[in-house]
């Protein structure tokens, strides 16, 4: 079954923003992108956009940091594994920084969530499915920050294979950003935990 393509990046945008990984929201696309082609479809035991199987997905539905308690079931809602699989990346890129004592690449983070991937592909792959969603990224942060989004954000969504150090402090100085009627105020919070380590030199 089809994902209309802005609806799931705008969804991501939501479940990056609240894991506070939103420096990785391109590589939650093209992890998409590379799995299924960003289709609500199921591969064996391998289901949804993400290609999650019941194992994993129970593993991090439930999370008291975070104050989730999705069902079960929920792994078959694709908008659910945009909200599940941020959590997967954070926990994932917080294990690979105390490991590596830098920030992973892609690759790394990749392998660290699906170690039986093709190795020997892998690169090429990612690069592609990165390259096949970055148009994705402007389009879906600002429909989901209306016309608040801070100029900031645009330089973070364009500069991902950068460190922006410098931008981080700026960011905490721009005011809540609002959706509609309700604020934001998580994309702030999640923000101010920010720091280089979340930003990658090279996402490959």
């Amino acid at each position: 079954m089809g994902i209309d393509r802005s609806d799931f990046a705008e969804e991501c945008v939501d479940g990056a923003v609240y894991c506070g990984i939103f420096a990785y929201l391109h590589y939650l696309l093209a992890v998409a992108q590379l799995r299924s082609k960003i289709s609500d479809t199921n591969q064996g035991e391998e289901i949804g956009p993400f290609r999650l199987i019941q194992k994993d997905w129970d593993a991090f539905r439930s999370d008291a940091d975070f104050e989730f308690n999705f069902l079960s079931s929920d792994i078959n809602i694709w908008r659910m594994q945009c909200h599940v699989v941020p959590l997967v990346v954070y926990r994932a890129e917080q294990r690979l920084f105390n490991k590596l004592n830098r920030t992973p690449s892609a690759v790394e983070l990749y392998q660290e969530q699906w170690p039986q991937s093709q190795q020997a592909t892998l690169v090429n792959d990612l690069r592609d499915a990165l390259a096949s969603t970055e148009t994705l990224l402007l389009p879906a942060a600002k429909a989901f920050f209306g016309d608040d989004i801070p100029v900031v954000v645009t330089l973070i969504l364009q500069s991902l294979h950068k460190i922006l150090h410098q931008v981080l402090s700026i960011l905490r100085g721009y005011p809540v950003a609002t959706k509609g009627n309700n604020l934001r105020t998580k994309f702030w919070t999640t923000l101010g935990r920010l720091d280089s380590r979340f930003i990658s030199k090279s996402l490959l």
